[in-house]
């Protein structure tokens, strides 16, 4: 009996909370403060941002090792003519081999990409801090632009309500006859321009609404509330601080990079060396041999390889 009254509540309690939600969520105050941290919080651009941050720390941690070494496998001396033709085993020349190789690009190559590497960290934090004052400034001014536009439309009902005022002191005037009936045409034409002017605050609004949801979101249907903000202008040390202006932050790290490239293809006229070590197995009757040898380049040509590449800089 009692299992089957708790069950037959169990519609009452869904029904409930379906009612609950339903109901119409109450939407945060858009004040500027809000429009900003949304901004932040959801703009594309930052976000790509912080994936390019992120690339170019990831790019930096192996931007001075060595290359991955080689393992060699093969037959040396193999025959294929005389009596010990396709054999493996027979000719005391005959070796298998196994080996391993390793490259080391010049010190100053390798010093060069560090050096590239974290310019290029430096460049994409200082591009995401730039980009972030610019999604904040591109927010404020959507923001503001819907704040004033949301205040204008909201002056219109005091407008009206003189118009209408306008509209009955002119009936009253015209049946005192101290107006001819051609004045009542005045407020009507002020009530259409009104109208008009309403309409294009109506088209403006969607305008400066579908500006702010580019950097918010869904959000920006929500009425802007607060009031417009208050910074203090102080010009009197632009001229002084204008090498410390954010858009230039970035040339800095970005002038660091191109320098490094530089270096990078000035390394490539030194010769870049690599080392290998080989284990070669021969015929059971015959001993077996490592061999070591090193490789070198040898930059000979460089006004048709290196000096282009160094002047591409």
């Amino acid at each position: 009996m009692n299992f089957l009254r708790y069950c037959a509540g169990w519609p009452v309690v869904a029904a409930l909370a379906a009612s609950v939600l339903a109901l119409p969520s109450v939407a945060a105050p858009l004040t500027l403060d809000e429009a900003l941290r949304l901004a932040e919080n959801n703009a594309p651009s930052l976000i790509a941002q912080a994936a390019k941050l992120q690339a170019a720390s990831s790019s930096a941690i192996p931007a001075g090792e060595l290359p991955d070494p080689k393992l060699l496998l093969g037959v040396q001396n193999y025959p294929v003519g005389g009596p010990d033709r396709w054999s493996i085993d027979q000719d005391f020349m005959t070796m298998q081999m196994v080996g391993v190789m390793q490259e080391v690009p010049n010190r100053d190559k390798r010093r060069a990409r560090i050096e590239v590497a974290e310019a290029a960290v430096d460049r994409a934090a200082a591009e995401s801090r730039v980009e972030r004052l610019n999604v904040r400034q591109a927010t404020a001014l959507a923001w503001i632009s819907s704040y004033s536009v949301e205040r204008k439309e909201a002056l219109f009902q005091d407008f009206y309500k003189e118009n209408r005022l306008l509209t009955d002191t002119v009936r009253a005037q015209i049946a005192g006859g101290r107006a001819q009936p051609a004045d009542a045409v005045t407020p009507k034409q002020e009530a259409a321009q009104l109208a008009e002017q309403q309409d294009d605050l109506i088209r403006l609004r969607a305008q400066t609404r579908a500006s702010l949801k580019r950097w918010i979101g869904p959000a920006a249907n929500d009425e802007p509330t607060g009031g417009l903000p208050q910074w203090p202008v102080d010009t009197s040390g632009y001229a002084h601080k204008l090498q410390h202006h954010p858009a230039l932050s970035a040339f800095t790290p970005m002038t660091r990079e191109a320098e490094a490239k530089v270096r990078e293809a000035e390394a490539e006229k030194q010769s870049d060396w690599s080392w290998e070590l080989d284990y070669q197995r021969r015929g059971r009757e015959f001993g077996d041999m490592v061999s070591v040898q090193f490789t070198f380049d040898l930059p000979l040509f460089p006004a048709s390889r290196q000096n282009p590449k160094i002047a591409a800089k």
